[in-house]
């Protein structure tokens, strides 16, 4: 095996890596801001005042709705940088 080689497989590890990385923060970042939609209903904050339903639960959403919830975390984490608070 080559330089070259051993190169390109390293960089397409790290790669993996960082994507992988980055799937666990959307997805983390999803959760949490489906839980601080749950606080907007129970709170009587927003559009939703007043709901038909009980708030679902991560596990009980559809793959479209939590789709929906992970498009915009993407969409944050490509624009700002966040840290957890312990």
């Amino acid at each position: 095996m080559n330089v070259k080689t051993m190169n390109s497989k390293r960089i397409n590890a790290v790669e993996t890596e960082i994507n992988n990385k980055k799937q666990g923060a959307i997805e983390c970042l999803a959760r949490e801001y489906h839980e601080a939609c749950r606080e907007m209903v129970n709170n009587q904050i927003g559009m939703i005042t007043k709901p038909t339903q009980p708030y679902l639960e991560w596990d009980e959403l559809t793959e479209a709705q939590k789709g929906g919830r992970r498009f915009i975390a993407k969409y944050f984490l490509d624009r700002y940088t966040f840290i957890k608070k312990t």
